[in-house]
């Protein structure tokens, strides 16, 4: 099996943004710990320092447990006879909020790759790198972006894509429609022409003539 690869991303800690990396437990337990910008950390290492705080590290992602789940005590099987009465569905989480620090990094990061209204984002981004890159909601990064900058979410290779596919649209409308001209001129001309009947009768015609003439050479002194 291949090593696991952790996703890095930035956030808030001790009053500083920093890159870290974050584990989330299936009860919606997190934690991060930070790492360098730019080297990161060897996997083993990221594994054996949340194992030191009590985590159970899965070999993907979603499959990692926080320690309290790691340390409750295994329920015992009921016995088969006991009737066992209805069990309550376990409340869900409502989804957590975007809090200031929250709205204060995202602005921060859009500040940096977000062009302006008419442009958009810098070339390769997005409001989903974005998301990913902070580790956030996309729904969050979506709202805050156009409440504070702008409705436009493409980029500067979308703008490019769009503009050399309208260019092409505009081309080969064009095209089209010299093509549609051409081939009314070719239908006139072609209707203009005599069947293939009327030929017929003017070839027997000059036929006859020909032998005609003919004959009238033969009674000529």
């Amino acid at each position: 099996m291949g090593v696991r690869k952790y996703r890095v991303t930035s956030e808030r800690m001790e009053g500083q943004l920093k890159s870290a990396i974050r584990l989330t437990c299936r009860c919606g337990v997190s934690h991060a710990i930070s790492v360098s910008k730019h080297n990161g950390l060897p996997p083993e290492v990221v594994e054996k320092k949340f194992r030191q705080l009590g985590w159970i590290v899965g070999t993907v992602e979603n499959r990692d447990t926080c320690p309290g789940c790691a340390n409750k005590p295994k329920q015992k099987e009921l016995p088969a006879l006991k009737i066992v009465s209805s069990i309550e569905p376990t409340p869900v989480m409502p989804p957590r909020e975007m809090g200031r620090d929250d709205r204060r990094i995202i602005f921060e990061k859009l500040n940096e790759v977000y062009l302006d209204e008419k442009r958009g984002y810098d070339s390769g981004w997005s409001d989903q790198r974005v998301s990913t890159d902070l580790g956030v909601p996309r729904k969050w990064v979506e709202t805050l972006r156009v409440e504070m900058f702008g409705d436009n979410a493409g980029n500067a290779d979308t703008t490019v894509f769009v503009a050399e596919v309208q260019k092409l649209l505009t081309d080969a409308r064009g095209m089209l429609l010299e093509a549609r001209e051409h081939r009314q001129k070719i239908d006139e001309c072609m209707s203009a022409l005599p069947s293939v009947s009327a030929l017929n009768q003017i070839n027997d015609r000059l036929g006859k003539l020909e032998r005609l003439a003919s004959e009238v050479r033969k009674l000529m002194p």
